[in-house]
């Protein structure tokens, strides 16, 4: 029997229905995206702990500037009155000539701090994000954050905080997937399918159904021992990883140790120098009442102006020492 001119059209259809390896897949991506979301976090936290102590800098840098430019109108006046009494024969041109060099030396200071505070709030804009032409202005006072940091310091930890380990908890997790992955490599895979076929020419011999649904299942016999090896590899990976937290774990407490006792060793420098500063300051304000009785020489003056700036120096030094401690800490708890 010949069968002539027949004509038909064919839809099929195909659904995964169980798949061991694809579920612990979509598991495996889910996590990878947290962990992706972590890493974000992570690069916020450098962009917040470089802001901030570019933040404190600035502010050290203007304090800075404030002070020379105090010091510079006081030996101003003193240069007048040195200048007065050299004019009028009690004293000598030496006594002029130094202070004029003290005052010169400070001008000098001035200039140069004001280009560093300048190119301080460009670096700051460039961390920003925002345009060089952009005027910014810091609300905050270099003495009430200072006092504020050292009433609310916290020596308590919780590892499971810190970004670094969440990240490790995440790697672990995926890695754990993969095990799962490779395990269900040994199951058998179910899918359904579904067939429509439309004859729109036939014959009358034509046996064939129009719809034709059913299950088709792959169940892996052989192979090789590939399946096994793989297997083994994710269980060596996964234990890795768990032994890269245990050495994370131990070393994020080693460094908090290291970040409280830096900030303790920070706090107590800048209560000492904070006290140096004071005690400078009197002394020099004794020194300057003295020479204007001419009981002291000009030379006394000016060491102990110098005496002064340099325990104003190391004052500031220590504020920014303690607010990057402070900021090192906040950044490993993730409190930036």
């Amino acid at each position: 029997i010949i069968m002539n001119n027949q004509f038909s059209g064919n839809v099929q259809l195909s659904q995964l229905i169980f798949s061991g390896q694809y579920l612990a897949g979509v598991q495996t991506a889910k996590i990878a995206g947290k962990l992706s979301k972590q890493n974000l976090t992570l690069t916020e936290l450098d962009i917040k702990e470089n802001v901030t102590n570019s933040y404190y800098t600035i502010l050290i840098t203007e304090q800075t500037l404030n002070i020379i430019n105090g010091n510079i109108d006081n030996m101003n006046q003193i240069l007048t009155h040195t200048s007065n009494l050299y004019n009028a024969g009690v004293a000598e041109e030496t006594d002029v000539d130094q202070i004029k060099v003290l005052v010169n030396q400070l001008k000098n200071s001035q200039k140069s701090l004001e280009r560093i505070v300048q190119l301080n709030y460009n670096l700051l804009k460039f961390q920003l994000g925002v345009a060089p032409e952009t005027d910014i202005e810091l609300s905050d006072k270099l003495e009430t954050i200072t006092e504020s940091i050292i009433t609310a310091i916290s020596s308590d930890f919780e590892i499971a905080s810190n970004i670094n380990y969440q990240m490790m908890e995440s790697q672990i997790e995926i890695k754990e997937k993969q095990v799962d992955m490779q395990n269900w490599a040994y199951a058998p895979t179910v899918a359904g399918f579904y067939s429509y076929t439309e004859k729109f020419k036939t014959t009358g011999f034509d046996m064939n159904p129009n719809h034709l649904a059913g299950l088709s299942i792959n169940v892996p016999i052989f192979s090789s021992g590939v399946r096994k090896a793989k297997v083994s590899q994710a269980k060596i990976e996964l234990e890795i990883a768990k032994r890269n937290k245990e050495m994370l774990k131990e070393q994020l407490e080693i460094q908090h140790k290291q970040l409280v006792f830096n900030f303790y060793n920070a706090a107590e420098n800048y209560n000492n120098q904070k006290e140096n500063t004071t005690v400078a300051k009197r002394v020099l304000k004794s020194i300057e009442n003295k020479y204007k009785q001419g009981v002291v020489s000009s030379l006394d003056l000016v060491q102990a102006n110098n005496n002064y700036l340099s325990a104003e120096n190391n004052y500031l030094s220590a504020v920014l020492t303690l607010l990057q401690a402070q900021t090192a800490l906040n950044k490993l708890y993730n409190k930036l």
